[in-house]
């Protein structure tokens, strides 16, 4: 209850009111209830928010890790390629 509505002593505002009746107008008990209620959804989601970060943080890493060795195989296949380019000018120019 709110706005005096369980005001025992017949008062017209909390001033008069000497039974300690709740005075608050019920707009502020509406608000202070969703309130309570958006910061818990805004610490669920917030939670959700922090596990997706890791998660997509390892997957980048893994990623990158992956690439990584694609770069590596590649530059040992180029290092393959010239030593054959190198063996067959040899084998075509042999040295006298």
């Amino acid at each position: 209850m709110s706005d005096g509505a369980d005001c025992k002593c017949a008062a017209w505002n909390s001033s008069e009111c000497g039974c300690d009746a709740d005075w608050t107008p019920q707009e502020t008990i509406d608000l202070r209830v969703e309130n309570t209620s958006l910061l818990a959804l805004l610490k669920e989601m917030s939670a959700e928010i922090e596990e997706l970060t890791k998660a997509l943080a390892l997957e980048i890493r893994e990623r990158v890790a992956a690439e990584q060795k694609i770069v590596e195989k590649d530059m040992e296949i180029s290092k393959l390629k010239e030593g054959i380019l190198l063996l067959r000018e040899q084998l075509t120019n042999p040295r006298r």
